[in-house]
């Protein structure tokens, strides 16, 4: 019996064949892990680059903010009134936001907390 499996391995080249599908295999999976990272990296770099753009931003905001306060105050004759005032705009932008987030985004109801009832299929008998 194992001299029969042996020569119809040797007639269809079954022994190469399975050599070349293994190295295909592992070439594919290769490729992929490749790809993988690479995609992983430019996200990484991608998501760094935002960060740093959102810090800078942050700290500009922040000094404005800070000079507009002042300058205000300076106006206003207290200091802490041009910080109170730069505050409510900040509170005013926000709400705005917020209202304007709830019209686009409403909120889903929350997810209940019982178990799904199981479909059931009603067979409908005709009287004829």
């Amino acid at each position: 019996m194992a001299a029969v499996k042996d020569k119809l391995k040797n007639l269809f080249h079954l022994d190469a064949l399975f050599s070349n599908l293994e190295g295909l295999v592992e070439a594919r999976i290769a490729r992929f892990r490749i790809e993988i990272e690479r995609e992983i990296t430019y996200r990484l770099q991608k998501a760094l680059l935002y960060g740093v753009v959102g810090l800078v931003a942050f700290v500009f905001v922040l000094m404005i903010s800070v000079a507009v306060a002042f300058w205000l105050g300076s106006m206003m004759g207290h200091t802490a009134l041009g910080f109170l005032v730069v505050a409510g705009v900040y509170l005013l932008v926000m709400i705005a936001v917020i209202l304007y987030l709830r019209k686009v985004y409403p909120q889903a109801p929350p997810p209940s907390q019982e178990e799904p009832e199981e479909e059931t299929e009603h067979v409908h008998e005709s009287h004829e």
